[in-house]
């Protein structure tokens, strides 16, 4: 089933759908209520890690300004006093670097330590990087350099060293932040620096920035490394403490939304169902492909055969349904619809009929006209089609009896039309106001009494009236086509006036598609072959009994 099928099945149903439209509303904003309120998050954690950036890489270039100025004077011994001196004026610079030390393959000594006897070795670098030349140690103890209880990181580029001191982070702009820096050492392991420790345990860690949402644990996080990757950063923020933190701004726009919803949801499904409605869905798709013909047979009580079909008219709703015209022929005379559809009825009826054999010459198709659309031009101009079809069909145009119908103009229509082939008839005779006088003026060529006389039950007054109404149409010299017949006895009374020509109804078949119309044709033929028959065979024996 098709998005138009469900919608036209939804909109029979309004209180559900406005239920469903307030949710599918209130969880739309409420989704863009959480990506909006995860942005500002993620900006939060954003301006955090800057923040942490900022002092990380201000040491950055405090290393590079201090490597720039430990250009090695060829005049000056190494470790000696002037040297010492020269050393000590870099290292108070005002960087946060504040003790340096030399050492080659001969001496070693620092600024704070001087000469140190036992030389220096660290062991084996956490960081090498033979591109750069720079080695690094980190968070080492400075007991060598009498500093004990205290902590920096040694980075080396031959023949100096500088200590740095431990990573501290900027002070925390919210909260709810948590943060670990980190650094990658030797074996793709990850050396924890500061912050909150092992806070990312378990994250697969990349040379990139990244970022998300943890849905085991609950929380938004980012990572990002500064420009050389030596150090990161990994912050946090878990949901329930941004939650707690905003809960009043989180309420206010919870009933924000809610209210925003229940608005929404009544335009929006006031709009849908008028969208939707069973009028608006006629008239958007009313076409050759949603009519269908339905055709209910004409039997000759003159003729004792089928004569020909009524076409009546049938619309498939979205969902498959099939709609009967009493609920949307208001909607085609209100829309002013009238003409279109009974051009998509004739092609409907071309098309169907044109290879069913009947057993007349000249079977008739009787096609419902609307009063206002009795125009004789446009008539002719429709209805041709028929005439010139390969079954040689007879159009007949039926038009409800009305006493709006003026009566020059109309008997002057049905006369061109009559000079066409095209045969008049006054549909429903007899639920109206149209007196026999005025029928008879109007000129047509037949008429059809109403269902309701033909099914009125013995006793009462429509049939009383019925028989009245067949003796005055009969003093017209009019036609006659009496429908609603749906039982053998009401037909044997009706063929016993001897007055009426073809009767319509339920005893002969209710209408139906083509696709049967076919198979019943051929079956009430060969039916009627076998009745003929056996009443020939009747006559015979009956003759040859009194021989």
């Amino acid at each position: 089933m098709g998005l138009y099928q469900r919608l036209s099945i939804i909109t029979k149903y309004p209180k559900t759908l406005s239920v469903g439209m307030f949710g599918i509303v209130l969880s739309a904003l409420l989704v863009c209520a959480g990506v909006f309120g995860s942005l500002q998050v993620y900006k939060g954690i954003d301006r955090q890690m800057s923040l942490d950036f900022a002092a990380l890489d201000g040491m950055g270039a405090n290393i590079a300004q201090t490597l720039s100025r430990l250009r090695n004077p060829d005049t000056i011994e190494p470790c000696s006093s002037a040297f010492m001196v020269w050393l000590e004026r870099i290292a108070y610079l005002p960087d946060g670097i504040h003790e340096i030390i030399y050492n080659d393959d001969t001496i070693a000594c620092s600024v704070t330590s001087g000469i140190l006897a036992d030389g220096f070795n660290l062991g084996q670098p956490d960081i090498d990087d033979p591109n750069d030349g720079y080695q690094l140690w980190l968070d080492r103890d400075l007991q060598m350099l009498g500093h004990g209880g205290m902590a920096g990181t040694f980075f080396r580029k031959a023949p100096f060293t500088l200590v740095l001191p431990e990573i501290r982070l900027a002070e925390s702009i919210a909260p709810w932040h948590m943060r670990e820096v980190l650094s990658p050492v030797r074996n793709g392991e990850w050396r924890h620096r500061s912050g909150v420790f092992r806070l990312s345990q378990g994250v697969n860690f990349e040379f990139s920035e990244d970022a998300g949402f943890d849905t085991q644990k609950y929380r938004f996080w980012i990572y990002n490394c500064n420009s050389n990757g030596l150090v990161c950063v990994y912050t946090v923020a878990p949901l329930l403490e941004v939650a707690l933190a905003f809960k009043g701004t989180i309420l206010a726009t919870l009933a924000f939304l809610f209210a925003c919803a229940m608005v929404l949801s009544r335009l929006l499904t006031a709009r849908l169902l008028r969208l939707w409605s069973f009028e608006a869905r006629f008239v958007r798709t009313m076409s050759y492909d949603t009519i269908e013909c339905f055709y209910q047979p004409l039997f000759s009580l003159d003729e004792d055969e089928i004569c020909g079909v009524e076409v009546l008219v049938r619309w498939r709703d979205l969902d498959g349904s099939i709609v009967f015209p009493d609920k949307f022929l208001p909607i085609v005379e209100e829309k002013k619809l009238t003409r279109e559809l009974t051009e998509h009825v004739v092609a409907h009826a071309i098309a169907d009929l044109s290879d069913i054999e009947f057993a007349v010459e000249v079977p008739r198709v009787n096609i419902n006209i609307f009063p206002q659309d009795f125009d004789a031009i446009w008539l002719v101009k429709t209805l041709i089609p028929l005439l010139d079809s390969q079954t040689n069909l007879k159009p007949v145009v039926e038009i409800v009896e009305t006493s709006n119908l003026p009566v020059e103009e109309t008997k002057e229509a049905i006369s061109l039309l009559r000079a066409s082939g095209i045969e008049t008839y006054i549909d429903d005779f007899g639920v109206g106001y149209s007196s026999i006088h005025y029928l008879s003026a109007l000129g047509a060529d037949g008429v059809k009494l109403d269902r309701s006389f033909a099914m009125a039950p013995d006793g009462c007054l429509s049939k009383t009236m019925m028989f009245s109404a067949i003796e005055m149409i009969n003093k017209t010299g009019l036609r006659l086509v009496v429908e609603g017949v749906e039982d053998r006895s009401r037909m044997m009374e009706l063929r016993a006036t001897n007055k009426v020509n073809v009767i319509q109804g339920y005893l002969i078949s209710p209408p139906m598609p083509v696709g049967r119309l076919k198979s019943f044709l051929s079956k009430f033929h060969h039916e009627r072959l076998q009745s003929n028959a056996q009443i020939t065979q009747m006559h015979a024996d009956i003759k040859a009994a009194f021989q």
